[in-house]
């Protein structure tokens, strides 16, 4: 994620918990997605982007 926004990109996360969705936002992600209260989180993902993404990293 950090290298992704040195190069300018647009950063959206998806975590579990609270305390990581802190850290991630901490660390610089534009937005973030819990897949535990939003379990169909793609629609939030393409909401959060204005209706895409142009790479998805799943880790």
């Amino acid at each position: 994620m950090q290298f992704a926004k040195l190069l300018g990109c647009r950063v959206v996360s998806t975590t579990l918990s609270e305390e990581k969705a802190d850290r991630l936002k901490a660390l610089g992600s534009d937005a973030v997605v819990n897949y535990v209260r939003t379990p169909e989180w793609g629609p939030a993902v393409r909401e959060s982007t204005g209706g895409c993404a142009d790479l998805v990293v799943e880790t």
